[in-house]
């Protein structure tokens, strides 16, 4: 027998929750098949999806991507569903996806369905960007060995030395062994020298002590991209350069010897002066350095890349187990089992490295055509995971504490101006005290003052990293072996370390059933569903991340829906209505229609309508978060508990935006402006859409969509500014400011739109082409507010491929190139411009029959031109290997 392709005719389930054509689905709905990613030059499926019209996709690490449909892309996206054999995949406590890390391998996946666009009316919070339907091989069909072994390289160039080896080993084995029992067991294995960030530009935070106030943008409330460098800013801190973000003023240093207990008032006492300067019996009035307090210029500490903070490898195991008994012809029920361990970086409100990271879910269903139950259980454990950057921080304080680091800098820019000062005063003295006084403290001020030259600086930090370790200096190679190092990534943040430690758990119980049959409602035409279920998070974070989990803490979501589908004039015109009702601990319901209406033009010409809503509750981090997660910079929820923990009322917080004009010329505190945070709310989101598809002589398909989204309650985050004293008075405000970033809500409404158009068209001697085009935009935000909107105007993608030709069919190819446009990207960790980029995916296959075996030779990013979907997540090389696969057809 031959295979047969036919563009239009794939059955898929997502958009209805009952089987239908995907020519007919009655909103915008993507498929990719076994034999689309068995011909894709992907080396993993998820990697399939940004060939898709309307997709993005951010990769924080090569075993870490995050998908999104119709904006909001972030590394970690929750406007997203991801199901796998209908259970949501996401993490507990990450409140998302966490790509293929657990599920199903390469040769277990049947099919995908992403369904674009507002979904919470059929599957619930979380689904207002989209859906994911992962559905693995049934083994009761797929029987036997199967097995594919990909070896390749990455890292060609760029700044990782390699090349480096890339494995990729997956094995299936399914076995019927009665016509009522069957099993399977599948495995996967990947490794790989991970894709590395390395962005070392240097960045402005708004945590950087007053000069990152003074420099504050409230268009860029994560920071700003600045010019400068290590030698030439002595406050640089690079985006992926760890440990820098330490930072402090030369006044502040002056005052802290000043007040230092060890001078007492004698600066002959201060490391450095010459030894004659010592002899004299004099105690030098402290009131020589106050005049230079008053200089603002900061210095970092020097700081750490990632390739010294991380394991430079990363990996995933998966393994997967199915126990299948039919107690009928049409019921089944299963026992499946999903884990999945490895090691990862992730881009959040930092640089998080996920070591030994376990994710699993168990699950129990009962399955009918017309009905199913299934109960099933996500449990993960965050292992060795730690914050690189608050890691690299502690560990510059274990080789150096910053009092003694920075005592050291100051020591070797202040010692001629000191000394210079000081002889001034000894000679002057005994003639006229006052004007030796005056004349010394001129002398210090204009030394100092003269002395901040970038090459002064940089002289004063390698004296002060010089002398640390015990004078061994600054470590230049990896130190995650360090015992010192692993002492602070194996404590809890929540400890005074970088340790996360994250053991939460979901529990779901579902059902569903189709009413059609039983009540003959075929008969007119009609369908009707109904499903109900009720979940579970069960919080234990040992108040490493969530808000006083210690003793485990609980959020309750429960959940039921209808649909309701007609057909008129022989199914030429079918209305389908939807809704949905929710309700979480700390929220109130949550209601969500939808209706669509799809009308036949002709033989294999449809037109589609919907009017879609969708909700999603905050996130368990956007409820509950209270993360030390920099330098004076703490993420918390948006819950009022937060608020009241760190005393908001009392000590009132302020926009960056207001202590800049307060600043403009001395300081006014008459016009700081308190921010007053409203109710926290859910989100919500409503969405008309217009589609068109089409397929001509059974050769080409056109596909078209156009919708406007309104979004109420967003949910983003807001900086906000407070005391460090635990006062609300002006001098801890500016010299020891506490910024808060806080879960909120949008306090207006904020648009989106989009369209998108995509056709494939089947060619002679099995020639095939294709492309397609996207475009989403947002409207305008408030002030200060961050929507993590991060989507090009403009993307595209063009493929050429044959299914089979040559030696008897059995040589293939495809090719496909992506270019998106320029963007600003948004994100927790920094922020800034992302150039517009162009990757060439392609693949060679040649099928070999007599054995069921299939060899490909692929690569992605083909031109390995190194390019970021994210900033501060890596840069992507090209990627090159060859597999051998047997019984995967």
């Amino acid at each position: 027998m031959k295979p047969k392709y036919e563009l239009g005719q794939e059955i898929v389930l997502a958009a209805s929750k009952i089987p239908e054509k995907i020519l007919v689905s009655p909103v915008s709905i993507e498929r990719l098949s076994s034999a689309d990613i068995r011909k894709s030059a992907a080396p993993d499926y998820f990697d399939l999806f940004k060939q898709l019209k309307g997709v993005d996709q951010v990769t924080s690490s090569y075993t870490f991507k995050s998908v999104t449909t119709r904006g909001f892309n972030i590394s970690g996206n929750e406007r997203l569903n991801q199901l796998v054999d209908g259970m949501n995949n996401e993490s507990p406590g990450l409140n998302f996806a966490v790509g293929a890390i657990v599920g199903l391998s390469n040769i277990d996946v049947d099919n995908v369905e992403l369904l674009q666009g507002a979904s919470s009316a059929l599957y619930g919070s979380g689904g207002t960007n989209g859906t994911i339907l992962i559905t693995g091989k049934d083994p009761f069909k797929y029987q036997g060995l199967s097995f594919d072994i990909k070896h390749g390289y990455n890292h060609f160039g760029g700044k990782t030395p390699g090349p480096n080896p890339f494995f990729d080993w997956s094995v299936r084995w399914a076995h019927k062994v009665s016509d009522n029992f069957a099993y399977k067991i599948g495995a996967e294995y990947t490794q790989i020298t991970d894709w590395t960030a390395t962005d070392d530009r240097n960045y402005n935070r708004p945590q950087s002590g007053l000069d990152g106030i003074r420099n504050y943008d409230n268009k860029s409330p994560f920071g700003s991209i600045i010019s400068g460098t290590r030698t030439t800013d002595p406050n640089y801190d690079g985006i992926n350069i760890y440990g820098d973000e330490t930072t402090v003023s030369i006044g502040t240093l002056i005052k802290g010897f000043i007040e230092n207990e060890q001078f007492k008032g004698d600066l002959r006492n201060l490391p450095g002066l010459p030894d004659f300067i010592k002899q004299f019996p004099v105690v030098i009035p402290s009131s020589i350095l106050n005049g230079a307090t008053n200089i603002i210029q900061s210095i970092s500490r020097t700081g750490y890349t990632e390739q010294q903070l991380a394991n430079p490898i990363a990996s995933n195991f998966k393994i997967n187990i199915g126990f299948n008994y039919k107690i009928t012809n049409n019921t089944t029920i299963s026992l499946n089992s999903y884990y999945g361990n490895g090691n990862a970086v992730y881009t959040g409100s930092e640089r998080y490295s996920l070591n030994n990271f376990t994710i699993q879910q168990h699950k129990l269903e009962l399955k009918n055509p017309i009905w199913h139950i299934r109960a099933y259980l996500t449990a993960e454990d965050a292992g060795n995971t730690y914050i690189e950057t608050a890691a690299a921080r502690l560990f510059n304080e274990q080789i150096s504490p910053s009092a003694t680091w920075y005592e050291n800098v100051l020591t070797n820019l202040a010692t001629n101006a000191l000394t210079n000062a000081l002889i001034n005063f000894i000679t002057v003295y005994p003639v006229n005290p006052s004007t030796a006084l005056q004349s010394a403290q001129t002398v210090f001020n204009n030394g100092i003052k003269a002395s901040l030259t970038p090459d002064a600086i940089n002289r004063a930090r390698a004296y002060a990293d010089g002398l640390s370790d015990g004078g061994k200096g600054i470590p230049t190679g990896n130190i995650v072996n360090d015992p010192r190092f692993q002492k602070i990534i194996n404590t809890p943040v929540s400890q005074g370390g970088a340790g996360i430690y994250e053991k939460s758990q979901i529990v779901v119980s579902e059902g569903q059933y189709n009413f059609t049959e039983l009540l003959g409602l075929e008969k007119l035409g009609l369908n009707w569903i109904v499903g109900a279920g009720f979940k579970q998070y069960i919080l234990k974070s040992n108040n490493t991340i969530f808000y006083n989990d210690s003793a485990g803490l609980t959020v309750n979501e429960f959940g039921a829906y209808t649909q309701i589908g007609k057909g008129f004039f022989n199914d030429a015109v079918k209305i389908t209505a939807s809704g949905r009702f929710d309700k979480s601990t700390n929220f109130e319901g949550q209601f969500t229609p939808r209706i669509t209406l799809v009308v036949e033009l002709a033989k294999d010409q449809h037109i589609r309508f919907s009017y879609q809503t969708a909700y999603r509750f905050p996130t368990n981090q956007d409820q509950y978060v209270d993360l030390a997660a920099g330098l004076n910079y703490r993420l918390i929820g948006g819950l009022p508990l937060l608020m009241d923990k760190y005393k908001f009322s009392s000590n009132p917080v302020y926009t960056a935006e207001s202590i800049q004009q307060a600043l403009a010329s001395t300081f006014n505190p008459a016009l700081l402006k308190k921010h007053i945070f409203g109710t926290f709310k859910p989100e919500s989101n409503t969405s008309f859409e217009i589609g068109y598809k089409g397929l001509f002589n059974k050769k080409l398909f056109v596909d078209v969509y156009y919708y406007i989204g309104t979004y109420n309650n967003l949910i983003g985050r807001i900086n906000v500014i407070q005391s460090g004293t635990g006062k609300p008075d002006s001098a801890g405000l500016l010299l020891n400011p506490q910024i808060y970033s806080v879960s909120a809500n949008a306090d207006q409404v904020v648009n989106t739109s989009g369209w998108g158009a995509s056709v494939d068209y089947l060619l002679p001697l099995n020639f095939n082409i294709g492309g397609n085009i996207s475009s989403d935009v947002i409207g305008d935000l408030p002030r200060g507010f961050v929507s993590f909107f991060n989507t090009p105007k403009l993307r595209y993608n063009l493929s050429f491929g044959n299914r089979g030709l040559f030696f008897k069919g059995r040589l293939g190819f495809n090719v496909n190139a992506r270019w998106q446009d320029e963007l600003y990207y948004q994100g927790g960790f920094a922020e800034g411009q992302l150039p517009a980029f162009t990757t060439v995916d392609a693949v060679l296959t040649f099928r070999l029959p007599s054995i069921h075996s299939l060899i490909k030779l692929g690569g992605t990013n083909i031109v390995n031109t190194y390019y970021r979907n994210a900033l501060g997540s890596p840069s992507i090389g090209g990627l090159y290997y060859v597999s051998f696969a047997y019984n995967v057809f």
